[in-house]
């Protein structure tokens, strides 16, 4: 996906740490946000959310889904990984699983540029 708007001052990886933080309605709770260092693709973020589950018309608020969003800033793009299960009773054993998926990424690809 294309490079999201950066604030001025600020690199990818913060600005998209500030939008990930923000609360949306659909959530049961507040994200857990937080920056990883994946060996083969460098730092990003990994988001935890539980939320509710939406088709493009309603919010269908009895279902909840467990959602983990993996966001690696390149030079040029950004890549997302998603993974949403809605078995909440595993949820631990699940993010282990998502996180060892994410990590399994490589990406010869320049990494965010330092500034």
């Amino acid at each position: 996906m294309p490079l999201p708007p950066v604030q001025a001052g600020s690199t990818v990886l913060e600005s998209s740490y500030e939008a990930y933080s923000e609360v949306e309605p659909q959530y049961v709770e507040g994200s857990n946000v937080s920056v990883v260092n994946m060996p083969n693709v460098g730092k990003g973020l990994e988001v935890i959310t539980r939320e509710y589950l939406q088709s493009s018309t309603r919010e269908i608020s009895q279902v909840e889904i467990l959602t983990a969003r993996f966001v690696f800033p390149l030079t040029d793009m950004v890549i997302s990984l998603n993974f949403m299960t809605p078995n909440m009773d595993e949820a631990v054993p699940l993010i282990q699983l998502f996180e060892l998926i994410a990590s399994s990424l490589d990406v010869t690809e320049n990494r965010e540029r330092k500034e």
